[in-house]
């Protein structure tokens, strides 16, 4: 039931019952005292809305900082993964791929690029890291053993692009 609605119709009741109050009392002493309940309970009454008002105003305020903090929540997500992404999983991937056609001076900047990523080691989901540390501490590492590896970066990455697209459909939803 919406109070809202039928506070205005109380209001007008009670009014009507301590007016007529006021006037069926004979005595003129109890007019008196009659009239001020009157206005006791007109003050009471419009105190009464505000109060409703008031709370329908804090409702509606702390739904939209709900839905603030989970927008900065999911948003904050979606900022980690890339961190992760960006300055983990693409380089480290990347200096795994192949090189074909690239200038002296692009293999450089892989290799580096791969140096400063290992220091990120840490963004690693799951046991990616200690399968990186065993594929980097292994001497004589074949074709197979960097498939491996940037087999795991690439489920990885394919997960972590997954949970950055689902936590925009959220994002989305929440903006709707």
């Amino acid at each position: 039931m919406d109070f809202k609605r039928i506070i205005p119709y109380i209001q007008i009741v009670l009014i009507l019952i301590a007016a007529i109050i006021v006037f069926i009392v004979i005595d003129e002493n109890e007019k008196g005292n009659a009239a001020l309940t009157v206005i006791a309970i007109v003050a009471a009454i419009l105190s009464l809305q505000q109060s409703i008002e008031a709370n329908q105003k804090t409702e509606k305020a702390l739904k939209l900082t709900e839905k603030t903090l989970k927008l900065t929540e999911t948003e904050q997500k979606i900022r980690d993964l890339e961190k992760r992404l960006d300055l983990f999983y693409y380089p480290v991937y990347d200096y795994l791929t192949p090189i074909t056609s690239l200038g002296f001076g692009n293999l450089n900047d892989k290799r580096a690029d791969f140096t400063r990523a290992l220091s990120f080691r840490y963004l690693a989901i799951g046991d990616t890291k200690e399968k990186l540390e065993k594929f980097l501490d292994k001497k004589g590492k074949t074709k197979e053993d960097s498939s491996e590896m940037k087999e795991v970066l690439k489920n990885d990455i394919s997960t972590c692009e997954k949970a950055i697209q689902e936590y925009q459909k959220i994002i989305d939803k929440l903006n709707s």
